[in-house]
């Protein structure tokens, strides 16, 4: 259910030209997302545009809807240990993403800057990187040595 001061829905206009039905808690859940709404709030249609492409829009859209219930998405953003089982769908779902996919997918959730999604992935990085070598989790992650 989307917060009484936001819209069930709204539109992103991605970076490739695809306009994403977006659910309204998603503006209470990313900064970047809210001051856009915030912004447009006056006009008749609520699109918002983002430089992501859909399909990492769609990615994120699809991790914060695993997320039904306000403490769950609460734990996860205030970082609440042991995180999150490897069974959970998100993690399952994150994990699944190819390199390239979860490296885009990292910049988009700390572009919008959403806590939760942040999180999740986070959470999937560090679960990834157990017993893993540097220069391995460099190329993985497309980190440049400095």
């Amino acid at each position: 259910m989307a917060d009484a001061s936001y819209p069930e829905s709204f539109n992103l206009h991605t970076i490739d030209g695809m306009i994403i039905a977006t659910p309204g808690q998603l503006l209470s859940e990313s900064v970047y997302l809210k001051k856009a709404y915030e912004a447009i709030i006056n006009e008749n249609s609520i699109e918002i545009h983002v430089p992501a492409p859909s399909s990492t829009i769609r990615n994120i859209i699809k991790v914060f809807q695993y997320f039904t219930t306000d403490e769950e998405r609460e734990d996860v953003k205030q970082g609440i240990e042991p995180g999150l089982p490897e069974s959970h769908e998100a993690v399952t779902f994150v994990k699944g993403l190819s390199d390239q996919d979860l490296v885009a997918f990292v910049g988009v959730a700390d572009f919008l800057q959403s806590k939760l999604v942040i999180n999740v992935a986070m959470i999937c990085i560090m679960k990834d990187t157990t017993n893993r070598i540097t220069d391995d989790m460099r190329r993985t992650y497309s980190i440049r040595p400095r």
